[in-house]
């Protein structure tokens, strides 16, 4: 019994000689995936790739939506500070825009000046004529 390998190639292949005497298979006249096959494969393909959008956005928005909602929030616009708030009412004043009393309250509030408390001191009953 020989147990070496048959390196020898088919028929067909050994250089001139006979022809390869295998099935040919021919892909012309009808061979292959009909029309409607790649339609379907087409709407398959469009419908997986939809379904991975959507679980990609749906992902996107629970990871957002699992933040703090402090953190999404915006804080008020920054205004300019005090220095600048400052110097324009400064301006406006020497503009004559404002008059004194407007402006001196305006200053105080800006610097952080807490107004005088106000005591309501009720008047003196007037004793009774007899």
């Amino acid at each position: 019994m020989d147990i070496r390998p048959n390196l020898m190639p088919p028929d067909g292949f050994r250089g001139g000689g006979a022809p390869f005497r295998g099935a040919v298979v021919e892909h012309s006249g009808g061979g292959g995936p009909s029309t409607l096959a790649w339609v379907i494969f087409a709407l398959v393909l469009v419908l997986l790739l939809l379904a991975i959008a959507s679980l990609a956005i749906d992902a996107y928005y629970r990871s957002r939506a699992s933040r703090p909602a402090v953190a999404a929030v915006p804080g008020p616009a920054p205004g300019p500070s005090a220095t600048e708030a400052l110097a324009a009412l400064d301006a406006r004043y020497a503009r004559g825009e404002i008059p004194r009393d407007e402006y001196l309250q305006a200053r105080d509030d800006l610097r952080g000046i807490p107004e005088a408390p106000t005591q309501v001191i009720p008047p003196n009953p007037e004793p009774e004529a007899a």
